[in-house]
């Protein structure tokens, strides 16, 4: 049984790939996913071993930069296991029984503080987390049921943006993504001690909200672990260097990737274009939209980060109210009204730019703001392009490439 998943994300799907597998008669294919730029998710269930050079071979028929994640089963003794490879990296995700093993110290003596520290990495994804992300922190060691309780990073995404989501897990080497039941959205979460530290360290004085409260939390439990519940070592001993708490980045918003990833949370780009009432003229405008809800979680205002963006974008915050009974549903809007906040935002994106489905959104939202270059003229293939842009951003986009996660940060 063939079947897509998620959109049809790229027309140029390699095909040939899935000659190949079914002319494999010991391969019985349950269920083969394709996606954008041949970004590919193959589920193959067997009922024997098989050798996976195999598999990477078969997988070359694919582009160099395609991010392969092949999930089998095979039978042995009666039983059956489950495993998860990523073929790119070579990282392999499996449950864990430990939250930290001896592998994990060898990947931590690995990990360099320093380059991790200045990568703009970290400030993509510290601006991703404070838009879309949560940092959860266990109120006690074990659970009622005396599990032993762990903290994670949780961020989530649409289910279109499930190629940003991989990419990133995939660059990591850390977590899991899941489908969150009900909702369109798949959640990244990383809950493992080596994924914690690392992003942590990559995180670590470079968010500029409140949610800096919540990492200094996590950090305090990162520095007083309790080693004789969770870490299981031959010895029992294990030394931690001390993770120091870093304040908030105060730094210029627009030297660095932060407001990039906060913007793949809660921004969008629009086209307003209408006919002036009996003239034969129209009226066209481009703009950028970003919100953030007046109140965070825990009762913070979100006005002091909003106002600063604005100023970068130099534009007015408004403070629009849903509900006036209802606090939390008030939120704080930004809008680029005019050539010179919009010609600083297009600046800043050609610096940093997004990843997720609302890089293709802004590219042909570009093609509008460009005609405005010097002046925009609504000759016909101008407003052509115009109402092209307008009927295909957004929820109406149908398309999806995703050949620019091939300049995806690394770190």
């Amino acid at each position: 049984n063939l079947k897509k998943i998620l959109a049809d994300w790229n027309h140029t799907i390699c095909w040939k790939l899935l000659i190949y597998l079914v002319l494999i008669k010991i391969l019985i294919i349950k269920e083969l996913r394709q996606s954008a730029g041949n970004l590919q998710t193959l589920q193959v269930c067997i009922n024997k071993w098989i050798d996976l050079l195999t598999i990477k071979n078969l997988l070359e028929i694919l582009r160099d930069y395609t991010y392969e994640f092949i999930c089998f089963f095979f039978k042995k003794e009666k039983e059956y296991k489950k495993e998860m490879i990523l073929i790119n990296k070579g990282v392999e995700l499996e449950e864990n029984s430990k939250f930290i093993g001896e592998k994990d110290l060898e990947i931590l003596n690995e990990i360099d503080k320093e380059k991790l520290s200045s990568n703009q990495l970290g400030y993509y994804l510290a601006g991703l987390i404070e838009g879309n992300g949560s940092i959860i922190i266990p109120t006690s060691i074990r659970s009622k049921k005396k599990v032993l309780n762990y903290p994670s990073i949780q961020i989530v995404f649409n289910n279109k943006d499930y190629p940003l989501a991989y990419s990133i897990m995939n660059e990591l080497g850390v977590g899991f993504i899941v489908s969150k039941k009900g909702t369109n959205t798949y959640v990244y979460i990383i809950n493992t001690y080596v994924g914690i530290i690392k992003v942590v360290n990559l995180i670590n004085g470079k968010l500029r909200t409140n949610k800096n409260k919540r990492l200094w939390l996590l950090i305090d439990w990162l520095n007083n672990i309790d080693l004789d519940n969770y870490i299981l070592l031959k010895n029992g001993k294990l030394l931690l260097q001390k993770i120091i708490k870093k304040e908030v980045d105060r730094s210029d918003i627009l030297s660095n990737a932060w407001l990039s990833g906060i913007l793949e949370a809660d921004s969008n780009f629009y086209v307003a274009h209408r006919k002036i009432k009996d003239t034969s003229d129209y009226n066209t405008s481009v703009y950028m939209r970003f919100s953030q809800a007046k109140l965070n979680n825990w009762g913070d205002d979100n006005k002091e980060i909003m106002e600063i963006i604005g100023k970068a974008l130099n534009i007015k915050v408004k403070l629009v109210e849903r509900d006036k009974k209802v606090k939390r549903s008030s939120e704080y809007n930004i809008r680029t009204t005019n050539y010179k906040s919009n010609s600083i935002l297009v600046n800043y994106l050609s610096n940093y730019p997004l990843f997720s489905s609302k890089y293709l959104d802004y590219k042909d939202w570009s093609l509008v703001y460009n005609l405005y270059t010097p002046r925009l003229n609504h000759t016909p293939s101008n407003i052509k392009i115009i109402k092209w842009v307008r009927e295909n951003i957004n929820d109406s986009r149908t398309y999806f490439n995703w050949d620019h996660l091939k300049n995806f940060y690394t770190y």
